[in-house]
């Protein structure tokens, strides 16, 4: 997903087709959501008397820190959207220009929106998986 993600963002800051100008330079603004599963590690709470509860508490904090990183990813990219729009109105003075310009960043935002959906999946499905992990670890064998 990373991947996808800088392409899109990579294919909004330097489109050939507009925005001669160079708007942003990709950088990492916002958390990786799928990196926070591996904050929290499945054996902390082994022999603790509330070890379940304690796998399904640090669970639902791994999918809250999943859920902002993909919302920082998207706030940080509607500004980046409002950006591209100034310049399509900027770099086209014409109505066929503008229209064509916003057509296209129009799909690159959809393209973008369903790969912030896809990281939120992936980021939730490793918070699940780490749950399960975690509450197999405290059950003795």
């Amino acid at each position: 997903m990373k991947l996808l993600l800088a392409l899109v963002v990579g294919s909004l800051a330097f489109g050939a087709t507009r925005a001669a100008a160079q708007v942003w330079v990709p950088q990492a603004l916002c958390e990786d959501p799928l990196d926070p599963p591996s904050f929290f590690k499945p054996l902390a709470f082994v022999g603790l008397a509330k070890c379940p509860s304690l796998c399904a508490q640090a669970a639902k904090v791994c999918k809250g820190f999943v859920k902002d990183a993909v919302a920082c990813r998207l706030s940080s990219y509607n500004g980046l959207i409002k950006a591209e729009v100034g310049l399509c109105s900027e770099e086209n003075p014409d109505a066929t220009g503008r229209k064509k310009c916003l057509t296209e960043i129009k799909g690159e935002k959809k393209v973008a929106e369903e790969g912030f959906l896809n990281d939120l999946a992936d980021g939730f499905s490793g918070c699940e998986a780490f749950l399960k992990n975690c509450t197999l670890a405290c059950s003795p064998t």
